[in-house]
């Protein structure tokens, strides 16, 4: 009788660790994580180590139980172009529980975190997610968060002309951008004394909060390439970018670029 006990205890005690909805002790609690995980996030480490700025997830928590997430690169390492994708939450015990379904209604994806720390600078959680197609799952992965305070959405919107750029980017610093509200832009060279439109195509930007990332084809038959900012500044007409980058010898380097607005 004794050794049914134990074995029926055990298994109530994984139940009740796994399920997404189930309270759970904690130091935290779940009115503070409630109250403090409202507004938007930067992802910056996953397992303990700072990732390259194309890693980032920009997450935003909305009081009615929405959040939105918005990051070019999927968990299995293939880009895609995923900006405010909605997501459903629910806060339960030091548990934060996210869901995302097809437009068919059926469970797409589920994202449990386990919130160890949090406060007005960061927060840090264990991290579980599975997908409902079983091809990927995430088991307590640590992964930290940064709070975003600014949101420069509007400020990119305008016809920039590169001024200095250091580490290693697509072209150099003798180039102009423009940035529209419509979520496009048009590259431009400096080619002789003229500014000459890039021929690529299909070129789009989103900004959330202050990350940056762009897409375009080389040609309308090839595939899209990607390159991804946090945006330091915009101030007086000077925006400061910088990125986090890996090379293909494994090091890691900064890359920087600075912008003065024309119009």
């Amino acid at each position: 009788m004794n050794k049914f006990k134990f074995i029926l205890m055990a298994a109530l005690m994984i139940v009740g660790f796994s399920a997404c909805d189930d309270d759970d002790s904690s130091v935290l609690s779940q009115k503070e994580i409630e109250t403090k995980i409202i507004g938007k996030w930067k992802r910056t480490k996953l397992n303990g180590q700072e990732h390259s700025t194309n890693l980032r997830q920009i997450a935003t928590f909305e009081t009615d139980g929405k959040m939105f997430s918005t990051t070019t690169l999927t968990v299995t390492g293939k880009s895609q172009w995923e900006f405010r994708a909605p997501f459903d939450y629910v806060c339960n015990g030091n548990k934060v529980c996210s869901r995302v379904y097809f437009d068919n209604g059926e469970l797409r994806s589920e994202v449990q975190y386990e919130v160890e720390e949090i406060n007005d600078r960061i927060m840090r959680v264990r991290m579980f997610r599975t997908y409902s197609d079983g091809e990927y799952k995430d088991v307590n992965t640590p992964v930290e968060y940064q709070r975003v305070t600014n949101d420069y959405t509007k400020d990119v919107i305008g016809l920039w002309e590169g001024v200095v750029m250091t580490g290693e980017t697509y072209g150099g610093a003798d180039a102009r951008i423009e940035f529209r509200s419509d979520g496009t832009y048009t590259y431009f060279n400096h080619i002789g004394s003229e500014w000459v439109v890039s021929t690529n195509v299909g070129n789009e930007y989103n900004v959330d909060g202050d990350w940056i990332a762009c897409r375009w084809c080389p040609t309308p038959d090839a595939d899209y390439e990607y390159e991804r900012w946090d945006i330091d500044e915009i101030k007086d007409g000077i925006m400061k970018w910088s990125a986090i980058r890996d090379g293909e010898d494994g090091t890691r380097f900064i890359s920087t670029f600075t912008w003065k607005k024309i119009r």
